[in-house]
């Protein structure tokens, strides 16, 4: 199916990678880029099935939702951005009947031959230093442009329009090649923060630094169906 789509430009905030020296997110080199709100048809799917014909205003909804990974096209045209759009599918997951859930979401870009699994769950030892874990892990085909992934930042949440996003209060460590944890720290402040940050903002960015040496971000909003699946994984933590 083709997807024609228009894009609207707005700039990236600048922020550094842990361990980054002069290498940083600004409107010079790295731009974020969402559909125009002309856009009439999207191949994004969310967990059910996409009707052919889909009412205007649903398929602006949807296209908002889709995931897209943006990166300087070259290092020599750090102004040149190239963006690949993808799709979301979220998951409640649970391993035995009373077993704690567990939100997973499926990132897919097939452009950029780039899958990304994010979960979330919660820390099963109330005395660990973490309220939750999230995890990363990144699937990159060997003949696809992106490459892997050597580190990342703490994922951020942000609301629509706004190019500044909030971090969450965790620590990224690498556990294998492309793989990553996150560990929201537990404290009574930033814990609550931590979760009033992911209930009220819709979309999250998660800054990486590629093997490669540039630097990229996977963008994605929760959605309805997101949203839905978080307040049910929240309401079951409790």
């Amino acid at each position: 199916r083709r997807r024609v789509c228009r894009q609207v430009v707005q700039p990236v905030e600048q922020r550094r990678l842990p361990g980054a020296v002069g290498r940083r997110y600004d409107d010079e080199d790295h731009l974020h880029l969402r559909p125009a709100r002309r856009q009439r048809r999207v191949e994004q799917r969310t967990g059910g099935n996409e009707a052919d014909e889909a009412d205007p205003d649903e398929d602006m909804r949807r296209l908002s939702e889709a995931p897209h990974l943006g990166h300087p096209a070259a290092p020599d045209e750090p102004q040149r951005l190239k963006t690949y759009f993808g799709t979301v599918v979220w998951k409640l997951e649970r391993t035995a009947p009373n077993a704690s859930p567990t939100l997973r979401a499926d990132i897919t870009l097939p452009e950029a031959k780039l899958t990304v699994t994010m979960v979330l769950s919660r820390s099963a030892d109330p005395k660990a230093v973490t309220s939750h874990i999230i995890t990363l892990r990144f699937t990159p085909d060997s003949t696809g442009a992106i490459g892997e992934v050597s580190e990342i930042e703490t994922p951020s949440m942000r609301v629509e329009d706004r190019p500044v996003g909030e971090a969450l209060e965790g620590k990224p460590a690498p556990v294998t090649p492309n793989y990553f944890f996150v560990g929201l720290i537990r404290d009574d402040v930033m814990t609550s923060r931590n979760l009033e940050l992911m209930k009220t903002r819709a979309w999250v960015d998660i800054p990486m630094r590629l093997t490669s040496g540039r630097i990229a971000k996977i963008t994605f909003e929760k959605g309805q169906q997101g949203e839905r699946l978080l307040a049910d994984a929240l309401a079951a933590w409790n």
